[in-house]
């Protein structure tokens, strides 16, 4: 493998890593209670963590991970579009 194509590899590991890591920030703030489900910061974090993961999967040819978090990436959008707009959850 030629040097260019392993620092895209390094580049594309570190944007899955980071993408990881941001669920896991998120789902820590909502634990310590220093966000809510209803809180655009929580939606929009995991907003952020699934369009990496998404990146990271098409890169990878993994569809399962492409496909599970393209349905994050639709209820995060919910949630925000819930927030801002009004509405309720339906339930």
């Amino acid at each position: 493998m030629n040097k260019n194509r392993k620092n895209i590899n390094s580049i594309i590991d570190i944007i899955g890593w980071t993408s990881v890591l941001i669920f896991i920030l998120a789902y820590l703030l909502l634990v310590l209670k220093i966000v809510n489900s209803d809180s655009a910061i929580y939606h929009l974090v995991n907003l952020l963590g699934a369009v990496g993961l998404v990146f990271f999967g098409w890169q990878k040819k993994s569809k399962h991970l492409v496909f599970l978090n393209l349905f994050w990436i639709l209820i995060a959008v919910v949630g925000l579009v819930i927030i801002y707009f009004g509405g309720s959850y339906g339930i």
